[in-house]
């Protein structure tokens, strides 16, 4: 009978487990509780990674909206000052510069000198020997500020100081009266300056770099100065009141220029068009005259001691694309002050009549007047009307620049100025006894004018029978008539008339030259011509 119960020592197939082997078995058990456990922690680990990481981006993130928030707050703290120091810069512009003209757009710029912009652009100069275009400005400083916009251009530094103003006329001025008025006192300026000889070398050049530095320029455009007075370059003279061209003509022009007060009606609207701007230019002007004993340019009347009005000692009139190199002026006055138009030149009567229209002022193209230290200029083929423009001549850099005038068209610029020897010499004759006075001051308008008006005319040397040959008709049966004297006249008129197509037209054929020259001296285009 088999035993029930197996003893400890009874042969099994089984080995007897032993405490390692009950170890080893039970390793892979433990193992894998670990990895799951050191699996949990991990993923704990990385979850609190996770969340640490998306706190610290909360954090950042409304740290970055905070930063957001301030700088919001310190823009709009910003525009805040900013509007208010605009609104009192407009008040302070319309308190100073326009209380006559409220409806005005007033545009106030905040400027800064710009040195390097003048060192550029005297480059340019000194590449080319000749006056600025606007296309080499675009090219060398493409960030320079255009006006074109009607209304008051005010350059003002951020201290508030006054540097410059550029007031462009709108299509249409804004009272009809100030239409009328600059009508008829910038025709009348047109018509005496066509008899005032051109200054061939003027300031702008002589203060340039180019001509300090002995370079050769091309000057272009035509100055003269109609009105006002000058230092006499004749011995033992002091002072001069510029004069016309040695013609009958001229001296007619101006003999009518002093009697009907003509030079006094152009400064007084020269005064109140500076006045209507800014009244401290004007003022600026006055306190100099006064401490000068300087005389206006309008006075023609001056002898040394009866200064008039003090303004400006004498207004320079440009035309024909003048234009001239970067300069300051040489005046004591610290402003200047001018007025900009076009116009157009009558092929007949050779006169020129301003026109006040967008269309005008494309009829010349180019040409700008530059405050160019602050990196601003006025461009006055886009400006739609008249522009008047007051700057610092002696001591910030401005120039004028080229242009190219279409046909019969051409734009005129003026500017008022006292130049410092003039006012050395005014100063010099107030303190003079009057016996001495007298002789160091030359009336040139009346000088001029009273010896050429004295002339006799050259139809007084012609003989009376010649003169009735040539008025009498073949119809009234006389014993004379100008048909002897029409063949001469005829000969005469085809010859110069052949004369100027030969050198207007050099390479023309004779068979043209002949048809044009025929056309030329017909009855039918002479007697159409006569009656303009």
């Amino acid at each position: 009978m088999d035993d029930p119960i197996p003893t400890l020592l009874q042969d099994t197939d089984d080995p007897i487990p032993t405490p390692l082997q009950d170890m080893d078995n039970d390793i892979p058990k433990r193992s894998s509780k670990t990895r799951r456990r050191n699996a949990n922690t991990k993923g704990r680990s990385q979850r609190r990674r996770n969340e640490e990481e998306q706190c610290r981006k909360e954090e950042e993130q409304c740290r970055e909206e905070d930063e957001r928030a301030k700088e919001l707050a310190r823009k709009r703290e910003e525009n805040r000052v900013e509007e208010e120091k605009i609104s009192a810069l407009l008040i302070y512009c319309r308190r100073q510069f326009m209380a006559d003209m409220p409806n005005l757009p007033l545009y106030p710029h905040i400027v800064e000198e710009r040195p390097h912009i003048i060192t550029i652009l005297q480059e340019e100069e000194l590449q080319t020997r000749m006056p600025l275009s606007r296309k080499s400005i675009d090219d060398e400083v493409p960030d320079f500020d255009w006006l074109t916009e009607p209304g008051l251009h005010i350059g003002l530094t951020k201290e508030g100081e006054f540097r410059f103003a550029s007031k462009i006329h709108g299509p249409e001025f804004s009272l009809k009266e100030d239409a009328d008025i600059m009508q008829k006192c910038l025709t009348k300026l047109m018509k005496i300056s066509a008899a005032m000889p051109k200054i061939t070398k003027n300031a702008a050049h002589a203060q340039s770099r180019l001509d300090k530095e002995g370079v050769e320029t091309k000057s272009e455009g035509v100055m003269k100065v109609p009105a006002g007075h000058h230092a006499s370059q004749e011995k033992g003279k002091s002072v001069v009141h510029y004069a016309p061209i040695d013609t009958l003509t001229a001296a007619r022009s101006l003999d009518e220029w002093m009697r009907l007060g003509e030079a006094e009606f152009i400064e007084k609207f020269y005064t109140y068009r500076l006045a209507l701007i800014s009244p401290m230019c004007l003022h600026n002007f006055v306190t100099i005259g006064i401490k000068h004993s300087l005389p206006p340019f309008g006075q023609t009347d001056f002898n040394g001691s009866n200064a008039g009005f003090p303004f400006a000692g004498n207004l320079a009139v440009t035309y024909d694309n003048f234009s001239n190199l970067l300069h300051r002026d040489g005046d004591i006055s610290d402003y200047a002050f001018g007025i900009w138009w076009n116009a157009e030149k009558d092929a007949r009567t050779k006169e020129y009549t301003p026109h006040f229209t967008a269309d005008a002022a494309k009829k010349t193209e180019g040409g700008a007047f530059l405050f160019a230290i602050y990196g601003y200029g006025v461009d006055f083929e886009k400006c739609p009307n008249v522009v008047e423009n007051i700057w610092r001549g002696s001591r910030d850099m401005h120039c004028t620049l080229h242009s190219t005038s279409s046909g019969t068209w051409t734009r005129f610029g003026t500017s008022t100025q006292t130049s410092r020897v003039l006012a050395k010499r005014t100063e010099a004759l107030a303190n003079m006894p009057p016996e001495d006075r007298d002789s160091k001051v030359i009336s040139g308008l009346t000088r001029n004018a009273s010896t050429i008006l004295s002339r006799p005319s050259p139809l007084q040397q012609i003989p009376l029978d010649l003169v009735q040959s040539a008025l009498m008709a073949p119809a009234a049966n006389a014993h004379c008539n100008y048909e002897r004297l029409e063949t001469l006249g005829d000969a005469i008129l085809k010859f110069v008339t052949s004369v100027r197509l030969l050198a207007e037209h050099p390479h023309w054929p004779e068979g043209f030259l002949t048809k044009r020259k025929d056309h030329a001296v017909s009855n039918a285009y002479l007697a159409q011509s006569a009656i303009g």
